[in-house]
């Protein structure tokens, strides 16, 4: 009897990706974590398909510590994947099985969110970010 091994996947860096106000526009406001009805932040779906030629993608949000509001996450990210490919689904759903949706924030190479700030080694005066915004507001 043989035993195949299966071939494990190339390695890339993990890019995580903030949900709200990165991938969905939060315009628009649910009345639950499950609730997604804003749009997609210009670019999202294509920076998303693109970031996986070197990524491994991680999507993480507030919302990823509760089960339904990750499910919620995928949906929007279904939808709005297969109008970016013309409705293919899939198309969608090859993108969407690579994508991983931690629940809690994963440890990553490169994170991008709306709310932060990079440290590099001077802190920041307390008043800065006492005034700082992100890019929406």
């Amino acid at each position: 009897m043989r035993l195949w091994r299966r071939q494990a996947p190339e390695w890339r860096p993990v890019l995580c990706l903030d949900f709200d106000g990165v991938l969905h526009s939060h315009d628009v406001y649910g009345k639950t974590l499950a609730d997604i009805p804003g749009p997609p932040v210009t670019g999202a779906m294509d920076f998303v398909v693109g970031a996986q030629d070197k990524f491994t993608v991680a999507i993480y949000s507030y919302r990823s510590r509760r089960w339904s509001a990750r499910r919620a996450m995928q949906r929007w990210m279904r939808l709005h994947l297969t109008r970016h490919f013309a409705g293919d689904e899939s198309a969608a759903d090859a993108v969407l099985r690579q994508i991983q949706w931690p629940w809690l924030k994963p440890a990553a190479s490169v994170t991008l969110d709306d709310r932060a700030l990079t440290f590099r080694g001077t802190w920041p005066a307390i008043a800065d970010l006492v005034a700082f915004r992100p890019w929406n507001r």
